[in-house]
């Protein structure tokens, strides 16, 4: 697919009434992202991570061009901004990459190194306030390049040592001026990038403006392993402020970071983390906050890092308790989220936060875990596909929620099931709010990589 759409506001699936589970559930699957029918849906991969953000280790190594703005702003993870008045030594200062008005042969680019290697899905490019200086055109290609850390580092330090000598007149840091050398070049020309796999094709770019901004494209599939790098070409030059790299993270279990401390000194990996390879498949509703905030790495700084829903209109004009205090309402009134995990694993203990969540927490949630084989199941059909399944309650009882707090649960402790083997995990709200964080710590199982049209990473899985 290939096209443009307007910015701002969530994806809303409330619908006018409430039919019962499991109908309920596989009819907001298919009023979700990708499912077929509904105009204007955003593709199945529109809630996968951006798996280029410097939020999970991703960075630039090198821009022929980043002149006005520097190319390191591409992926950043924060929303790109515009200051009028504000002014460098070399121009207007922008929220984003744009080089210079080219006057030799040729085109910008700039070289990305993703945080892990990735299955590359999809691609969201904003051109935020480059109204008439927005690159015309824009293609990507990818590369499975591993092992390169140190090579990589060469080029990021040569690119600073290039950036530092650029002069200020009042001795402050550049902020502008940049160009790559003849040496950067050279090593840049060395990985061969003109050669890497096309994933996305050269397409128009539309100004900046707020309801035509947002260029949103599938990857392409390409005979690769996974990707680890990606070349940007813009064509001839011009400003991009964002570049969305949607995708899921491909890691073994041996590599996943270790974050839980169990009697005995044992550390358990968070299988739902993202970049672990966990995957937020969808939500009902994420007005507010993306839900796949919830498996970001690190704990949420502000309310929109986390995923928050819009109020519920389905709920009752006059609520009531039940009798031990929570709200009376039937479970299709909850918000949810379906959560892929990283590998097949028996879950010992979860943990969620509602950081920053203070006047609009979930008054309760519950927790429920499915064993399921997507073999056979396209990519863009699994979130229907296991909302269909059966689930079984991984929490023992639904539980309240405070907040701006931390609650964890532990199967040791008896309060989650006891050897639960999951492959997905559904968390519901009650009625809806917002969750900062959910953790799911557990011992890993083999690898098993879902059915993806596109980039495979069989060979990772060794």
């Amino acid at each position: 697919m290939g096209s443009a759409g307007g910015g701002g506001g969530g994806w809303n699936d409330y619908t006018e009434a409430a039919p019962r589970a499991p109908e309920a559930e596989a009819a907001r699957a298919k009023a979700r992202p990708g499912a077929a029918g509904r105009a204007g849906a955003p593709p199945f991969w529109a809630e996968l991570a951006d798996v280029a953000s410097t939020s999970l280790g991703g960075r630039v190594l090198f821009a022929s061009d980043d002149w006005f703005a520097c190319a390191d702003m591409l992926i950043a993870p924060t929303a790109p901004v515009f200051s009028p008045s504000r002014f460098t030594t070399w121009g207007k200062w922008m929220d984003g990459w744009e080089s210079r008005r080219k006057r030799g042969a040729g085109h910008d680019w700039c070289i990305v190194a993703l945080g892990a290697p990735a299955r590359v899905l999809g691609f969201e490019v904003d051109t935020a306030f480059f109204t008439g200086n927005q690159a015309p055109r824009l293609s990507v290609q990818g590369a499975f390049l591993p092992g390169r850390g140190a090579e990589d580092d060469r080029l990021v330090e040569s690119r600073e040592a290039a950036r530092a000598m650029v002069v200020v007149p009042d001795g402050s840091a550049a902020q502008g001026g940049f160009c790559a050398g003849e040496a950067q070049l050279v090593a840049a020309e060395e990985l061969g990038s003109t050669e890497w796999a096309e994933l996305l094709p050269m397409v128009p770019l539309n100004p900046g403006y707020e309801d035509i901004r947002h260029n949103v494209h599938d990857a392409r599939p390409a005979d690769l392993p996974a990707v680890t790098h990606l070349r940007v070409n813009i064509y001839p030059d011009g400003g991009v402020s964002r570049l969305r790299v949607r995708g899921e993270i491909v890691r073994k279990p041996t590599e996943f970071c270790r974050e839980f401390l169990m009697e005995g000194g044992v550390r358990l990996p968070d299988l739902a983390a993202a970049e672990n390879g966990g995957v937020v498949l969808g939500a009902s509703n994420a007005h507010y906050g993306r839900a796949s905030n919830i498996i970001a790495p690190g704990k949420s700084l502000r309310m929109d890092e986390g995923w928050e829903t819009a109020r519920n209109p389905q709920r009752p004009a006059v609520l009531r308790l039940t009798p031990e205090g929570l709200l009376d309402l039937p479970v299709e009134m909850a918000d949810w989220v379906v959560v892929r995990l990283a590998c097949p694993g028996e879950v010992a203990a979860v943990r969620i936060e509602t950081t920053h969540f203070k006047g609009n927490c979930p008054e309760a949630f519950t927790l429920e875990y499915g064993a399921f084989s997507t073999e056979g199941v396209a990519r863009a059909g699994e979130l229907e596909h296991v909302l269909r399944g059966d689930w079984v309650p991984l929490l023992s009882r639904k539980e309240r929620l405070s907040p701006h707090s931390e609650a964890e649960f532990a199967a040791a402790r008896g309060e989650l099931a006891a050897g639960a083997r999951a492959t997905h995990l559904r968390l519901r709200i009650f009625p809806d709010g917002g969750v900062a964080r959910l953790r799911v710590f557990g011992k890993a199982g083999p690898l098993i990589l879902p059915n993806v049209s596109g980039p495979s990473p069989g060979d990772l899985s060794a």
